[in-house]
């Protein structure tokens, strides 16, 4: 059965664009269907759904936004490690674990710079919510980190599928000046997500 909320994707794809953000409601000679702005974001790069309805945003420079489609309320999340968003580097992707509702366990990939060089790393925190509101991932750790880092603002992937045995894979940096070859990553993102 598919999420009632996954209606709402495509009008939040496309308050997320620059086009049609002075007019609330538009509706385009050649579309048969009408477009309303619910939310504007900064740069927004992956976006993921929680079991409630709200949608957890990820952007570019490094903010986590939990966002209610119901009623448009952003709320920042805090306790994202430093993103280095120079480049194409960036705060990517977020998936909350299969068994979210449960454990609460959210899983990001993000760009980061250590000792001169750069890389993507995949991280999970624990999701909590306070009763003022406030949200944050308590207790982050990163439990991979793509090799080598290198110099530069390369290209970074960090997309993060679940897979339904509720293992988190994260694939490789692609710097395109990587040293290691292609069978080899392939390699290595397959034994991360064994």
């Amino acid at each position: 059965m598919r999420h009632p909320i996954a209606f709402a994707l495509p009008l939040i794809l496309i308050a997320c664009s620059g086009e049609g953000a002075n007019s609330q409601t538009t509706a385009p000679a050649d579309k048969p269907f009408k477009t309303s702005v619910i939310a504007d974001f900064d740069s927004p790069w992956a976006m993921t759904f929680l079991p409630d309805g709200r949608a957890l945003v990820t952007e570019k420079k490094g903010e986590m936004i939990l966002f209610d489609p119901k009623n448009g309320t952003k709320i920042p999340v805090a306790g994202i490690p430093a993103v280095d968003s120079a480049g194409q580097g960036a705060l990517m992707d977020v998936v909350p674990s299969p068994a979210f509702a449960k454990d609460k366990a959210v899983y990001f990939s993000f760009s980061e710079e250590r000792d001169g060089v750069k890389g993507v790393a995949l991280a999970k925190g624990m999701f909590a919510q306070a009763s003022d509101g406030t949200t944050k991932l308590d207790g982050v750790t990163v439990i991979f980190r793509a090799s080598p880092y290198v110099e530069g603002n390369g290209h970074y992937s960090g997309r993060s599928p679940s897979r339904p045995t509720a293992n988190i894979c994260s694939s490789p940096m692609a710097s395109g000046r990587s040293s290691i070859p292609p069978k080899t990553r392939r390699q290595r993102w397959a034994r991360c997500c064994a």
